[in-house]
């Protein structure tokens, strides 16, 4: 499912003229307690799926980020990263962002 998502993203990124572009698909779980004196007053266990995706068109960047785990989704995330990188990338700017080749 993951693999899936990060392609449905990066191949929107590819399509849609981003020079680079990564995905980040983040699971987290965390435990909570909480005590007043010797008393625990509160258990909670939570859980959080979502991802994030970074797009440079024309020397800006742009991010988005969804819980909605679909294709999609994950198509239409893309697409915002990529609009908010071409609306950044239209304020001139002395610094555009680029990458050297190794």
């Amino acid at each position: 499912m993951f693999a899936e998502l990060a392609e449905e993203m990066l191949d929107t990124l590819v399509s849609g003229g981003a020079k680079y572009g990564d995905v980040r698909i983040v699971e987290a779980q965390w435990q909570s307690i909480t005590v007043s004196g010797e008393k625990i007053e509160e258990v909670r266990m939570e859980e959080t799926l979502g991802f994030g995706v970074r797009a440079l068109v024309k020397g800006a960047w742009g991010f988005a980020a969804s819980d909605v785990m679909t294709n999609d989704a994950a198509r239409k995330t893309a697409l915002r990263a990529i609009s908010i990188a071409r609306s950044s990338a239209s304020v001139p700017s002395s610094h555009p962002s680029h990458f050297i080749p190794a």
